[in-house]
C-alpha cells in the first residue's frame, strides 16, 4: 500500500513540476514561538491562505517533492484557497525534523508568493 501511495505520488509530481526551488539541506530551524504555527490537539499545525489557485498547487506540489525528499510527512489539506499543513507530534514540542518541516513551509510560502 505504501509503495502505491509512493509511486502515485512520484507520478502526481512528475506530471504537475514546473521549475521547482532547490532543496537545500540543511535547513537551520527557526524559532517557532514567534510564527504563525498552532498546537491543536496532539499536533501543530498552520494554514496558508492563496488567492491564486496556480500559487496554491505550486505550494503544494513543492510541499509533496519535499516530503519525499526528506521523509518527512504531514498531513496537507486543500480547502478553496487554503492549504493547511498538519504534523502530528511525537512528543510535546515538536522535534527539529518537524522544525525544519516547518521553516521549509514558511520559506516556500514566501518564495511562492514572490
Amino acid at each position: 500500500m505504501r509503495s502505491t501511495i509512493s509511486n502515485l505520488t512520484r507520478e502526481f509530481v512528475d506530471r504537475h513540476t514546473r521549475t521547482m526551488l532547490p532543496v537545500v539541506h540543511p535547513i537551520t530551524p527557526a524559532p517557532v514561538q514567534n510564527s504563525a504555527w498552532a498546537r491543536v490537539a496532539d499536533s501543530i499545525e498552520r494554514t496558508f491562505a492563496f488567492n491564486n489557485p496556480e500559487l496554491r498547487n505550486r505550494f503544494v506540489t513543492e510541499l509533496l517533492v519535499y516530503e519525499e525528499t526528506t521523509g518527512q510527512r504531514a498531513k496537507i489539506s486543500i480547502y478553496n484557497g487554503s492549504v493547511t499543513v498538519s504534523m502530528q507530534l511525537d512528543y510535546t514540542v515538536p522535534s527539529e525534523t518537524d522544525k525544519e518541516y516547518m521553516k521549509y513551509a514558511e520559506l516556500l510560502d514566501r518564495d511562492t508568493r514572490s
